[in-house]
């Protein structure tokens, strides 16, 4: 936006030598490239070229070379029309309105603006262009020059006009964008003149009333709906003036600028879904960022700490031009970003508030989480306490495999699997956001949460969430059930009622793919189901399309129709949802039956040792030694007594069902249990599925 505002600046500027008042008419004077026609009718194509990545380095050159040429014939070829060399705002637009600008008359508030422009970029005064001023613009031309040719490689990124960027390519950008914002900013500086917002307000608004019903109106709307979030974040970034840019503002304003710009690209080309976005190193990077941004706002003030009313007038901002994210209810984000604070970076005096401890605390986080990637992908690095905790996490289970899509992979067991990078690299994200609960919420001394410090974290977090709109669960009850899946479920569960890092980091990568498979199981769906994703239509393109089920193999292999997966998606749809979708399914929905899916391929993976696809007795008995204790304790209101709990385990096994649901199941279980010699079944997953719609009404 400030290049396209600049860009309009020089044009007027460029055009304002030929300016006098009794000039006679004629043909105004034309400044060609070459192969092309007038240069600056085409400076707004040129930029587009550039920012598509279209220009070459000679291009870009000849287009700023021929602006500047453009002031030096202007410079020769004209009078100015006050005395003393100068030439007059009111010469400027005469000559404009006589050649240029035709039937477009511009009025007194906006001429004055432009020449308010003016004066900040190339200094001296709002009433007159000198001629020393249009030497001035000339080596601000050269300046625009050099730092256009110096982000060539990276404009689409800047500009967003690539539709994916690399970790690399996006931090190169980010650098580059500073280093062009440092400098333009100190050219600015040298010129010690201030801003304020009402100046640009009044430009704005002249330009939007010049423009009428033009396209560019959208862009200025852009622009006024970012004058109104400006004011807040300078105040939080550089502090100052609470009027505009002062004197000696410009080089800190434009480089804090061109930083949150940049932690927005990083941001931007990390997600292109949720997962990927996790993978990437634009999340470490952007919080690094983020505590690079504060600090220099911490360090301009003289008591060294950035306020929570500072921050939530950044917020308020952002939701009263709409720039919040679709379903973000008013105030959830101050809401995170307090909980954050003072949970997270622990010694905040009010929560919300940051200060230099705090930041660094920020960066620490996410070097950890950035070292850790380096270390999942095989780079040699310090064996710090945070790689010591991860690669304890990652040998409480045998690897966990991902296919190319993110999507957990449920394949059979092969002797001697080793964590390779990439399986590794999948389990950073996950780990880094539980340790900061565990440090949060837990003993910072212990690698396990019991129940009631997770419930104590759910009835925190889970507003938080329902305030981003991510989660639909109400009750804090889920803190209970999690501690109990993920003692249960994953493959690192031992079902001993506390909540492991191992454990938690694997539930969490579970939900994080079930998510995923649900999203691609709907994206999939769309062209054939249609935009209201009718259920059934949902649930019969999981047999139709391999692509849905495609991480789930083994499953795959066992469903031989439609009938098969649609009683099964029953089985789970009334496990967790309060019915069965008949209309349209949603994500949210899908992502749940899917975490059952997941449930059962685990448990088969883990346990199915002759890989039949199916549990017989002895892997029963194996899975028992884990599910015992809370199978335990889910029963002991029914009064069944613990020596039994093994056999209303075989029991379900035996039948997918409970004797208390079972018709004629007292009389079952009664003789199951004396004939304890004669046990043996074989349970395959609608049996296992079954068994977890049973365990969910305990």
């Amino acid at each position: 936006m400030f290049f396209k505002l600049t860009t309009a600046f020089l044009t007027l500027g460029l055009l304002i030598g030929c300016a006098r008042e009794n000039e006679r008419a004629g043909a105004p004077i034309r400044v060609t490239l070459k192969g092309s026609s007038d240069c600056l009718s085409e400076f707004g194509a040129r930029l587009t070229d550039y920012a598509n990545e279209r220009l070459s380095s000679v291009q870009i050159t000849q287009t700023w070379d021929c602006a500047a040429q453009a002031i030096t014939d202007f410079q020769r070829l004209t009078v100015p029309d006050i005395p003393g060399g100068s030439y007059s705002p009111q010469g400027l637009r005469h000559f404009l309105q006589r050649y240029f600008l035709k039937g477009r008359p511009i009025d007194d508030a906006l001429l004055q603006s432009v020449m308010d422009l003016k004066r900040v970029l190339v200094s001296g005064s709002s009433q007159r262009i000198t001629r020393g001023e249009l030497e001035r613009m000339k080596a601000l031309l050269a300046e625009l020059r050099d730092i256009s040719l110096d982000l060539k490689g990276v404009a689409g990124v800047i500009f967003m006009k690539r539709l994916v960027s690399s970790d690399s390519d996006t931090e190169r950008a980010a650098v580059l964008l500073e280093n062009a914002g440092r400098r333009l900013g100190r050219w600015i500086e040298a010129n010690q003149q201030a801003y304020s917002y009402s100046q640009l307000t009044t430009l704005l608004e002249g330009l939007r009333g010049y423009n009428g019903q033009d396209d560019d109106g959208r862009v200025l709307g852009q622009i006024e709906n970012a004058m109104k979030v400006l004011p807040a974040v300078k105040s939080v970034l550089v502090a100052g003036s609470d009027h505009g840019v002062s004197a000696q503002e410009w080089e800190r304003t434009l480089v804090a600028s061109t930083r949150g710009y940049s932690a927005f690209l990083t941001t931007y080309y990390s997600f292109d879904d949720l997962n990927t976005a996790l993978l990437r190193r634009g999340l470490p990077q952007t919080f690094s960022r983020l505590a690079d941004l504060l600090e220099g706002g911490v360090r301009a003030r003289q008591n060294k700490k950035i306020t929570a009313a500072e921050i939530g007038a950044v917020f308020e901002a952002l939701e009263q031009v709409g720039w919040t994210a679709e379903g973000v209810k008013p105030g959830a984000m101050m809401a995170m970003w307090s909980w954050f604070t003072q949970r997270t970076l622990h010694g905040t005096s009010q929560a919300g508030a940051i200060g230099l401890a705090q930041i660094e605390r920020l960066r620490k986080f996410s070097g950890d989480w950035d070292h850790l990637l380096d270390y999942s992908e095989g780079k040699k690095v310090a064996h710090t306490p945070e790689v010591l905790r991860f690669e304890n996490t990652l040998k409480a289970s045998p690897p966990i495999s991902w296919d190319e899509e993110n999507r957990m992979f449920f394949p059979r067991r092969e002797a001697g699997e080793i964590w390779t990078p990439e399986r590794k690299r999948h389990m950073v994200w996950p780990f880094v956001i539980l340790d900061l609960l565990r440090k949060a919420y837990g003993n910072n001394q212990s690698q396990i949460m019991d129940e009631s410090q997770v419930e104590v974290a759910v009835a925190e977090v889970l507003p938080l969430l329902q305030g981003f709109g991510w989660l639909l669960e109400t009750e804090v009850s889920i803190g209970k059930r999690l501690v109990r899946e993920a003692n249960l479920f994953t493959q690192a569960a031992d079902g001993d009622g506390l909540l492991s890092m191992g454990e938690a980091v694997r539930y969490l990568a579970f939900a994080a793919s079930a998510y995923r498979s649900a999203e691609l199981w709907l994206q999939r769906s769309l062209p054939v189901c249609g935009d209201k994703q009718a259920a059934n239509c949902v649930r019969q393109l999981g047999f139709q399309d391999p692509f849905v089920l495609a991480a789930l193999p083994r499953l795959q292999s066992q469903i031989d129709s439609p009938k098969y997966l649609m009683n099964y998606m029953r089985q789970a749809e009334e496990t967790v949802l309060d019915a069965p979708p008949t209309d349209t399914y949603r994500v949210t929905d899908l992502t749940m039956v899917m975490v059952l899916f997941q449930f059962v391929e685990g448990f088969i993976q883990r346990y199915d040792s002759d890989q039949t696809e199916s549990i017989t007795l002895p892997e029963a008995e194996n899975a028992f030694l884990v599910y015992q204790n809370i199978l335990g304790d889910l029963l002991a209101p029914t009064g069944l007594p613990p020596e039994e709990v093994e056999v209303f385990f075989t029991f379900m096994m035996k039948y997918g069902d409970t004797p208390y649901t079972m018709f004629g199941g007292p009389i079952a279980y009664n003789h199951w249990k004396w004939h304890r010699k004669h046990w043996v079944f074989t349970a395959d997953r609608r049996i296992l599925m079954s068994i977890l719609n049973q365990l969910s009404k305990f």
